[in-house]
């Protein structure tokens, strides 16, 4: 077996790195599924504010394209700003451990 001759720390890092690959790579896949839907749903925006609301929104086929590009785009925004605002919260988190060792302040 592959395994036997790696040291017990380095089989251990692999197993960790396999789960950040298999976390990773599960968020990933969902990103790209809620795409997937975010663009079919922007792509059909444009013929139900046409059919139920009597709207004129134009759907040739440049400004499918263009519902679907801002709907996706918008969506990576917000995933983005998710992202930005959960590791600003892990940041602030440690700031506030790291300053009440150290300093005796923050209590609370």
């Amino acid at each position: 077996m592959a395994l036997q001759n790696i040291p017990s720390n380095d089989t251990l890092l692999l197993v960790a790195l396999l789960a950040v690959f298999l976390i990773v790579g599960y968020k990933v896949l969902d990103v790209l599924k809620n795409a997937l839907i975010i663009a079919a749903l922007s792509a059909i925006f444009p013929f139900v504010l046409n059919k139920y609301f009597g709207t004129g929104f134009q759907t040739t086929l440049n400004s499918e394209l263009t519902y679907v590009v801002a709907g996706v785009g918008m969506y990576f925004i917000y995933e983005i700003l998710v992202i930005a605002l959960k590791t600003g919260g892990i940041v602030w988190q440690i700031a506030k451990i790291a300053a009440t060792r150290l300093y005796g302040f923050m209590t609370g």
